[in-house]
């Protein structure tokens, strides 16, 4: 647990420290407990955003029975949620894997390091929810459609209107996920010796690929269910 308290003030000390002991499985169960408190907390902000998002002809008793079905499957939700996490942050550290093999094939690198790279760096984005749900309450977010997004980022400043994946980009762009892309960048020069130029690359590499594979199922989702913005 030191290291998961050192690594985000201190990255070239934490990523020491994981160098020693690359663990991930404690940290993890630490931040999913974090993440899941956080979801219940602003859980009344969810179905509000639930209901804001809905189509124009939902009619009183539709938002009714949404709202309801919504506050049903909280706990299996919350149960959920930390498998998605693993799940989610286990993809990533694949994919900072492959970009490691690929730009540097004869640096030694494992899985499990990578893995804990990513664990170790994730209390930045946590921070980043807690903006977003702070941003939710405290700046109106009609001019961007409704769209959450951190106090300290691109979406809470720009004005008009947008489609919500534009907006949803444009939350990415804020001081948390600089944070965690130069936390990433700083523990792959640490733990595998790279230049600091070629671990920033891994990182905004990685990091650029998943933010355009959530945008891209944002579309998808927007489209199946007919959600409106």
């Amino acid at each position: 647990m030191k290291a998961l308290l050192t690594f985000p003030f201190l990255p070239r000390s934490g990523a020491r420290l994981l160098q020693e002991r690359p663990r991930w499985l404690g940290p993890f169960i630490l931040l999913a407990v974090l993440h899941v408190a956080l979801r219940l907390l602003a859980e009344d902000q969810n179905v509000r955003d639930v209901l804001a998002h809905l189509p124009p002809s939902a009619t009183a008793a539709d938002r009714a029975a949404a709202a309801a079905s919504f506050s049903q499957s909280l706990p299996s939700r919350l149960l959920f949620l930390p498998v998605r996490l693993l799940i989610g942050w286990s993809v990533f550290a694949g994919t900072l894997y492959l970009f490691i093999r690929s730009l540097a094939p004869a640096v030694p690198v494992t899985f499990v390091r990578v893995l804990a790279l990513e664990v170790h760096a994730e209390p930045a984005m946590l921070l980043g929810a807690i903006g977003t749900s702070l941003g939710a309450l405290l700046v109106p977010q009609e001019g961007m459609n409704a769209v959450r997004a951190p106090l300290f980022s691109v979406a809470a400043f720009v004005q008009g209107s947008f489609p919500p994946p534009v907006v949803s980009l444009l939350a990415t762009l804020n001081c948390f996920t600089l944070w965690y892309v130069v936390l990433l960048a700083t523990g792959i020069r640490v733990l595998f010796g790279m230049t600091m130029r070629t671990a920033a690359v891994i990182a905004a590499a990685a990091w650029a690929l998943s933010v355009l594979f959530d945008t891209g199922f944002l579309s998808l989702l927007i489209g199946t269910f007919s959600f409106h913005f």
